[in-house]
Order: structure tokens, then C-alpha cells, then sequence
């Protein structure tokens, strides 16, 4: 499970040289459940989001510190999502 609390990662998000960051998420239900992959390259890229505004469920977890996998365990619980 990947950490978005990881030291390495946070110390990144602090420089002051590098450009910042920011992730805008709209439109609640389902459509919000493309962002994931989102998450999961901006990781995997080692892109620090400074900023997050969402007035989706995925902008919320991911704002409480939920991981990508985690989200997707949350949207699994739901009848409608267990095809993605």
C-alpha cells in the first residue's frame, strides 16, 4: 500500500523551487472514480499535490490521507462500482 505520508514524498511537496501543485476535482458520483488513476501516476511520478479542491466523495478521501487502493476498496462497497 502506497503511503502519501511518506517523509521523502512531504519534503518534496515543501520545496520552495519547485512549481506548485494543484488538483481540481468536479462532478460527484461515478465520474469521480476516474481521478484514482490520476492519483496513482502523480505518485508514481513523484508530482506532490500542494493543492486539492474536489466536491467529490474521491477528492475527500484523498484529502483525509486515503491512498489510491484504499479509495477503490471504498468505491467497491458499492453495488454499482464492482465492475471497475
Amino acid at each position: 500500500m502506497k503511503s502519501f505520508a511518506n517523509p521523502d514524498f512531504a519534503s518534496r511537496s515543501r520545496d520552495k523551487a519547485r512549481p506548485k501543485i494543484g488538483v481540481v476535482l468536479g462532478s460527484g458520483g461515478i465520474k469521480a472514480l476516474a481521478s484514482i488513476p490520476l492519483f496513482d501516476f502523480l505518485y508514481e511520478a513523484g508530482i506532490a499535490i500542494d493543492l486539492l479542491v474536489g466536491c467529490s466523495v474521491i477528492a475527500s478521501l484523498r484529502g483525509a490521507g486515503y491512498d489510491t487502493e484504499q479509495m477503490r476498496k471504498f468505491a467497491y462497497g458499492f453495488d454499482h462500482c464492482r465492475e471497475l
